[in-house]
C-alpha cells in the first residue's frame, strides 16, 4: 500500500507544492489584508484627529462670532425677530430699530 509508481509520486509532489503555493498565497494575501485594515484604521483616526483640533477658520473678520450651540441660536433669532429694520454698511449688517423684547440684547 506505500508502494507508489514514479507517476504517482510525481502527482503526489505536484499536488504537495501545488498546495505549497496556495497556502504562501493566502499567508501573503493576509498579510497586505493586515497591513491595508492598519493603513485604512491610522488614516481614518488621522481624518478624526484632524478634525477635532482643527483651529477655527481662518480669514474669518473680527466681528464674526460663531454660534457653537441651540441656546445661542435661540437667543440671535429671538433678538433678530424684535428688530424692525436692518441696514449694510460697509459689508456689515446693522439694527438700527428694536423693538422692547424682553431676552433681547
Amino acid at each position: 500500500m506505500n508502494d507508489l509508481t514514479p507517476s504517482q509520486h510525481q502527482t503526489l509532489a505536484r499536488g504537495l507544492d501545488a498546495f505549497d503555493h496556495a497556502a504562501r498565497r493566502r499567508r501573503l494575501r493576509r498579510g497586505a489584508m493586515r497591513t491595508v485594515a492598519a493603513a485604512a484604521l491610522a488614516a481614518a483616526c488621522v481624518v478624526a484627529v484632524r478634525s477635532t483640533i482643527a483651529p477655527p477658520a481662518p480669514g474669518l473678520p473680527a466681528y464674526v462670532e460663531i454660534i457653537r450651540d441651540d441656546r445661542q441660536l435661540a437667543a440671535e433669532l429671538a433678538h433678530a425677530n424684535a428688530c424692525e429694520r436692518f441696514e449694510r454698511a460697509a459689508g456689515r449688517l446693522l439694527v438700527v430699530e428694536c423693538a422692547a423684547h424682553e431676552g433681547t440684547r
